[in-house]
This record gives structure tokens, sequence and C-alpha cells, in this order.
């Protein structure tokens, strides 16, 4: 005997096939307290509606509404109503402070002036200037606190340092032509040899170039008695002039050059003017 029922667009038959008494299976002794139910006797037969497309899409619903976002964007004025309310809430440091809103808002606007920045630029120059008056007021009235022991002082360093520049001077001559001894030469032109500075640059050119014109200008001197221990500047270039030439000049000259150099960055550091 068969029975069915629609649900929707779905029919169910349920077909309840005839038992053969005859071969019954007998049923097993059950346990009271722990039944065993009967096993469902019969079979369903489903039927499936199947639409065309057309109709699938006049029938069934295919929007998706439930996932639509129905929540409303944020508007700017609620946006400041809300930041109002929890000002003093937020950390003035920090990750979401107002540090960081700060910040953030710097690197979007890239040029914005604060406007309190030419107040703070006039109070620094302000500051500057007062602390140099400051400075300059202290220094007056130390001078005024020490008094003569401190011009004492002063005179007494300026002596000392005005008799160590006439003792150099006395030592060189004059300082527009100092005194230059033949050791002195001689050791400078070895100095810039070894540095590469001169134009012979081989050891025989230097030792029968520079070197042997400078030692047979220094022995004409000696044979005259021109002072040849202490000859001037002039009196040195004078002499190479006319014992030398070309490369060996130049080289005599240059070590000259290099003595006077010397020569006038001491009375340079020595001057007590």
């Amino acid at each position: 005997m068969a029975r069915s029922s629609n649900y929707g667009n779905t029919k169910i038959v349920f077909d309840t096939p005839k038992i053969n008494k005859s071969k019954a299976i007998p049923r097993p002794i059950e346990d009271e307290e722990n039944r065993i139910p009967d096993k469902y006797q019969g079979g369903i037969i489903f039927t499936k509606t199947i639409y065309s497309k057309n109709d699938f899409i006049k029938k069934i619903d295919t929007s998706f509404s439930e996932l639509n976002n129905s929540k409303p964007p944020i508007e700017i004025d609620q946006f400041f109503n809300y930041y109002n309310e929890i000002f003093f809430d937020i950390p003035k440091e920090g990750e979401n402070s107002h540090s960081t809103i700060i910040q953030t808002s710097l690197d979007y606007v890239e040029s914005y002036n604060n406007p309190l920045q030419p107040v703070v630029d006039n109070l620094n120059t302000q500051i500057n200037e007062l602390e140099s008056k400051i400075r300059r007021l202290e220094n007056e009235i130390q001078n005024l606190i020490l008094g003569d022991s401190e011009n004492l002082e002063d005179q007494v360093a300026n002596q000392a340092a005005q008799a160590e520049y006439d003792a150099y001077v006395a030592q060189i001559g004059d300082p527009g032509n100092p005194t230059m001894t033949y050791n002195e030469l001689t050791t400078k032109l070895k100095q810039l040899f070894d540095q590469g500075q001169l134009e012979n640059d081989t050891q025989n050119k230097y030792e029968n170039g520079p070197v042997k014109d400078l030692r047979q200008a220094y022995e004409k001197a000696k044979e005259s008695d021109l002072k040849y221990s202490n000859r001037t500047e002039a009196q040195w270039r004078a002499d190479v002039k006319k014992s030398s030439s070309g490369k060996d000049e130049d080289d005599i000259n240059l070590a000259i050059d290099e003595i006077r150099s010397t020569i006038n960055n001491k009375l340079e550091s020595l001057n007590p003017n």
C-alpha cells in the first residue's frame, strides 16, 4: 500500500511492502530496559522538479541582501564628535595616541606652518641676545674684581712673549732677510729629496746637482771670509745664481723657500702683537 505527501515542489511517496507472514522472521528476545526499535519497513520515492534558467531566475531570489553592508559611512562631523568625546581618554604618546595623530597629519599636510613659530623664533633670538649680554656683564664684573692683579699677569705674559720674540729675531737677524746656515740648507735639501719634491729625482743627479752646487757656494763664501756659517737668504740666492743653473738652482731655491716659510710661521706664532 502506497501513500504520498507533498513538501513544496517535492513529492514524497511512501510505499509499504506487503509482509509475507509465512516467512516472517522471528523477533529476538527483547531486553525490557533497553528495547531495540523496530526496523522501518517500507520505501521512500523522491520526485524532483527541475526549472529552466529563465524560470529559475523568475521564481528564485538570487540577490544576497543578507550580505550587503548596511552600515552607513562615518561622516566627518560625526568623527569629530566622537573625537571630542574621547579626547582626554586618548594617550598623549605611544600607539594610537595624540602624538600619532599629530605626526600623521603633519606627514600628510607637509607644508604646514605653525602660526606660533615666528613667536618662538623671536623669543629664541631674545634669549640668545640676553645670554650674550649676561656673559659680557660677567666678564666686566670679573675684570673689576680682579683689578690690577689680572692686568699685572697680562703684562708679565706679554713681556715674556716679547722677550721670546726678540730672542728669535736676534738669532735670525732681519726678519725680512733672515740668516740661514749651510747645515739647515743641506738638511732641508735631503728632506725634500726623500719626499720626492726635487726635480733631480735620482741619487746621482741629487748629489752631483744641488748638493754639489750648494757646497761650492759655501766653500767660496768661506774662502772670502763672508761669514759663511750665518749667511742671509739674499746672499745664498746670489751665490746659487752664480754657481748653479736649471734644475739645480730651482732645487736649492725651493729649500730656501721652505726654510723662509718656517721662519715666517715661527715669527707669527711668537709675535705678541
